[in-house]
């Protein structure tokens, strides 16, 4: 648990207050005007978004990925934490979501001399061959791992920007291997953020399927394991509603995304996003609808 005294919280308050609740210099923007705006940005601490399989949970991280790299400087790197993909595929998903760019072409190298050019001169390439982005792609990957990545990277003057861990219950199976409970793994986890004074984002992927078998397919905060909610600063759940047949299946390529705020210091709510199959990317749906009506 992190302990903070009021004098600390006040002086949030009041200078978010005096700001016109304008972004503070550790926030970062996630480039959803409509999620910034609700929960002020990405901040130090732990976030965690959970989602059934097939809700899009990597492609929202890489497109927040894809944001943070837009405005990153020459000391800051990002670290990603993975135990399901290479680096290689998420860099391909990566290079579709920046550039729009059809993922199986990409995939397939069924690209045209324009769409190539069109990779090799974007701004994303060039920080990528920077290595502005760090890959830990392991089963079973470890904060100790992380933590010597993050401290290897200060050594060389770089700077950790955001940590992205995809999926939490890799580091969480891991520690009870090492018979640590998961309040244990949250606090380290939530150590980490504040000694290197970086914001973490945890995937979690809801195994049990209590969803399927309710009326409503929302996910509910219930659904999560209260040992981690109570040690994060803010729980999201991604929802694609035509999977459930909530709407009509789409169209074209583009799918309506649901991101709901279920946990947040300010206002919950359900923001509608919207995903383009082909090239993963999300964009904002500006219609929004309050999160009681689920």
């Amino acid at each position: 648990m992190i302990s903070n005294t009021t004098e600390e919280i006040v002086h949030k308050i009041l200078n978010k207050i005096s700001n016109n609740n304008a972004l503070s210099p550790n926030t970062i923007r996630t480039g959803i005007t409509s999620l910034d705006n609700t929960i002020g940005g990405w901040e130090l601490g732990v976030s965690i978004i959970s989602a059934r399989p097939s809700m899009g949970l990597t492609a929202f991280c890489l497109n927040q990925v894809n944001s943070l790299l837009q405005s990153i400087q020459n000391d800051e790197v990002i670290v990603y934490v993975t135990d399901k993909d290479s680096a290689t595929v998420l860099i391909q998903r990566l290079l579709a979501v920046a550039t729009q760019i059809e993922l199986t072409n990409i995939q397939n190298g069924n690209l045209t001399e324009q769409e190539v050019a069109q990779i090799a001169s974007h701004p994303i390439t060039k920080h990528l061959e920077s290595n502005r982005l760090l890959f830990i792609t392991n089963s079973n990957p470890t904060l100790f791992q992380i933590r010597s990545l993050v401290f290897n990277q200060l050594k060389e003057g770089k700077k950790p920007k955001m940590l992205f861990v995809d999926c939490l219950q890799s580091i969480i199976d891991r520690g009870r291997d090492r018979s640590q409970d998961i309040t244990n793994v949250m606090l380290d986890i939530n150590l980490f953020s504040q000694e290197y004074k970086v914001p973490v984002l945890c995937t979690i992927s809801l195994r049990n399927r209590l969803v399927e078998y309710r009326e409503s397919k929302f996910p509910r905060i219930t659904d999560l394991d209260s040992r981690i909610v109570n040690e994060v600063e803010r729980v999201f759940f991604l929802i694609r509603p035509d999977y459930y047949e909530i709407i009509d299946l789409p169209s074209d390529d583009i799918g309506e995304l649901h991101l709901i705020i279920a946990k947040n210091e300010g206002p919950l709510d359900i923001l509608k996003l919207q995903m383009n199959s082909k090239n993963l990317s999300i964009s904002e749906n500006t219609d929004t609808f309050p999160y009681t009506q689920i």
